[in-house]
């Protein structure tokens, strides 16, 4: 199995850089951009299928890297991206990376739970789909796991 990751384009949250977690927005100008630019790059690969989060963003990602490639896409709500509660929306500071930080306490979504769906996603499709090249568009958190267990 082969995988590729690609994280959805630019959104109004992320410039300035703010905590989006599950808030759903499009992307904006540059985020289109970006998706066509990595639909370009992408092209020269043999996909068998496309992942995707169920947040605008990502699907319209998906969407836009899919536009000659004429995939099936599955969204698959184990990749949305981790909700960060009442943070969602704020400016990001560092600290808010950390793997401790307890997202929970503020409504959020608890870093155990979001890693335990992350790993059953990936665990399932390796068993699923062994002979395949995979696409998935996701978010940073998510790509950052999925990092951690190739």
């Amino acid at each position: 199995m082969k995988i590729l990751f690609v994280r959805h384009g630019q959104t109004d949250l992320n410039n300035p850089r703010r905590m989006q977690g599950i808030s759903d927005l499009e992307l904006n100008e540059i985020g289109i951009n970006q998706a066509e630019i990595v639909r370009n790059i992408l092209e020269k690969y043999n996909i068998d299928f496309i992942i995707v989060s169920p947040l605008k963003r990502a699907i319209q990602t998906a969407q836009i890297i899919n536009t000659n490639m004429h995939k099936k896409i599955i969204i698959d709500k184990r990749i949305i991206e981790m909700n960060y509660g009442l943070l969602e929306g704020k400016k990001y500071l560092p600290d808010y990376w950390d793997m401790d930080y307890d997202y929970k306490s503020i409504n959020g979504e608890n870093i155990s739970d979001f890693q335990e769906r992350i790993y059953n996603f990936i665990d399932e499709i390796k068993v699923k789909y062994p002979k395949k090249t995979i696409l998935i568009v996701a978010h940073r958190r998510c790509i950052k796991n999925f990092q951690m267990l190739f």
